[in-house]
C-alpha cells in the first residue's frame, strides 16, 4: 500500500484547486505598508470538525522592498510554494488552505487538516528550489474554525 494510501483513507474529500473565483480579497493600508487578506469560500463539504487542526505557515520575506513588501522574485517563489503545497497537501485531502495573510516582512498561510503530523509529512515531500522555504510551522486546535470566522463572517455568508 502506498504512503498516500496509508496517511488518508478513501472518504476524506479531495478538492479541486481553488481558482481566483474561490478567493476574496480584503486590503487595509497601515503605518508599515500594505496588509492583505485572501479568504477562500470553502467547499460545501468542508467541515472544521474533521479538519480541526489550524496550521499557520508563516514565510518570512527575504528580500523586501521600500515598503515591507516582497520582492518581485520572492513573490514569484511564493507562488510555487503555494501551488505546491496544493498539489501535494490539498490534492490529497492533508489540509485546505483558507487564508492568507500578506503583510509587511511576512506572508501567513492557515490551513486546516484533519492531523498535524499528516500535513507535516506530505509538506515535507513538497519539491523545493535550490534555496530552502523560509517558513515557520505553528499548530493551533480550531475545530471550530473560529480563526477563519472571525475574518470570513459577513464577507463569504455564514455555513
Amino acid at each position: 500500500m502506498s504512503l498516500l494510501k496509508t496517511l488518508f483513507s478513501r472518504s476524506r474529500p479531495s478538492w479541486p484547486t481553488a481558482s481566483d473565483e474561490d478567493w476574496l480579497l480584503t486590503e487595509k493600508p497601515s503605518n508599515d505598508g500594505i496588509s492583505l487578506l485572501r479568504i477562500r469560500k470553502l467547499p460545501a463539504e468542508f467541515s472544521f470538525r474533521d479538519f480541526g487542526h489550524r496550521l499557520s505557515v508563516t514565510w518570512t520575506y527575504q528580500q523586501k522592498v521600500h515598503d515591507g513588501a516582497p520582492a518581485e522574485d520572492e513573490v514569484d517563489f511564493m507562488q510555487r510554494f503555494e501551488a505546491r503545497v496544493a498539489d501535494g497537501v490539498e490534492r490529497h485531502s492533508a489540509a485546505l488552505l483558507a487564508l492568507v495573510f500578506t503583510e509587511p516582512g511576512f506572508r501567513q498561510f492557515e490551513y486546516y487538516g484533519p492531523s498535524r503530523d499528516k500535513f507535516i509529512k506530505l509538506l515535507n515531500r513538497v519539491p523545493q528550489d535550490d534555496v530552502r522555504y523560509p517558513i515557520t510551522i505553528a499548530h493551533e486546535n480550531d475545530p471550530d474554525g473560529r480563526l477563519y470566522w472571525s475574518y470570513a463572517r459577513g464577507l463569504v455568508g455564514d455555513s
